[in-house]
């Protein structure tokens, strides 16, 4: 965690915003996706607990939300909308996705939603 905290505070102030920051880890910066992961994960987590109404699935969420955000700035680009409302809309699809899953008895305690993978320029 320390790690990633100096490597945020090496990025230059000025593009501490969201699209600049998408932009340099659409590049390859990780330095800049941790920051945007930092920056949301909290109010992304609040989000999915709400909609869950339990850890397990809210971490679940949040984890493909990140991995989804990641996965389209390769593909895709960076949003044209605001990148919170594209991430937080990601993040109501999968907690709604683990809720009717859970209901239909798709998942048990402790599944996993799919394989667990590294995300990032430094995974290949």
């Amino acid at each position: 965690m320390q790690r990633i905290v100096q490597n945020v505070l090496s990025i230059p102030y000025k593009v501490r915003n969201d699209l600049p920051l998408l932009e340099l880890a659409r590049a390859g910066n990780s330095n800049a996706y941790d920051e945007f992961v930092l920056r949301y994960e909290g109010r992304i987590y609040a989000l999915a607990l709400g909609i869950t109404g339990n850890d397990e699935d809210a971490s679940a969420a949040i984890r493909d939300a990140f991995v989804w955000a990641y996965r389209s700035l390769q593909t895709l680009g960076a949003p044209q909308e605001s990148p919170r409302s594209w991430l937080c809309r990601h993040a109501v699809r999968a907690s709604l996705a683990r809720v009717l899953a859970r209901r239909r008895g798709g998942l048990q305690a402790n599944a996993v939603a799919g394989p667990v993978e590294s995300v990032g320029p430094d995974s290949a």
